[in-house]
């Protein structure tokens, strides 16, 4: 630590651009192997499309918090260029996950269970990083680890990037689950969003 205390500001800076930088290409691999994994047609096999797809989605799971969060210190660094590199791909995945929710085939959808199940789990996600933190401290979520992310987290500034458009995706992702859960069947669903989704019930 006295190390990096002796070090001049702006060769400290450089250290700490050059390592967002590497975590952005990480991240931007890891993004890209989920899309790739999710796109339709990898594989001639129904089992092995399934199950490449379902570690795309797990993939996808695990890799957008640290994504939004890179993202929104792209844009508290005025990094409006670098925030673009990862949103676009972010995106894409959001979209990859829910096609296959929405859009599986026969094959898919008998053999899908734990793809299902993956896709659920990633609209949960979803929805609680792209909403705002609870108020109240007894309806906090439990278990909130440093790598969590929700709207205010998102620094305001730039163009597109912005809480009103991740909220739009977060109300199309409980949209979602709502509709699942109205439809019945083998749907688990995270018991906050459940209490949400029946107080949206109870009020709409």
């Amino acid at each position: 630590h006295s190390s990096s205390q002796r070090q001049p500001p702006a060769q400290l800076k450089r250290r700490q651009a050059k390592r967002l930088q590497r975590e952005g290409e990480i991240l931007r691999y890891w993004v890209q192997a989920s899309i790739a994994c999710t796109t339709p047609g990898v594989f001639t096999s129904d089992a092995a499309e399934v199950s490449v797809a379902s570690r795309g989605v797990i993939a996808a799971s695990a890799s957008i918090r640290p994504s939004l969060k890179h993202i929104a210190q792209r844009i508290r660094d005025a990094d409006d260029r670098g925030a673009n590199k990862i949103f676009g791909p972010v995106m894409k995945m959001v979209e990859g996950v829910l096609k296959k929710l929405f859009l599986s085939t026969p094959a898919e959808v008998d053999q899908g269970d734990a793809l299902r199940s993956s896709c659920i789990k990633f609209l949960e996600i979803v929805c609680l990083c792209c909403s705002g933190k609870p108020q109240d401290a007894s309806s906090r979520r439990k278990g909130n680890t440093p790598d969590d992310f929700s709207l205010e987290d998102l620094p305001a500034g730039h163009p597109i990037i912005t809480r009103e458009s991740l909220e739009s995706i977060a109300d199309y992702a409980f949209s979602a689950l709502r509709g699942l859960t109205m439809m019945g069947g083998q749907v688990k669903i995270d018991s906050n969003l459940l209490s949400d989704m029946l107080l949206g019930e109870s009020t709409g």
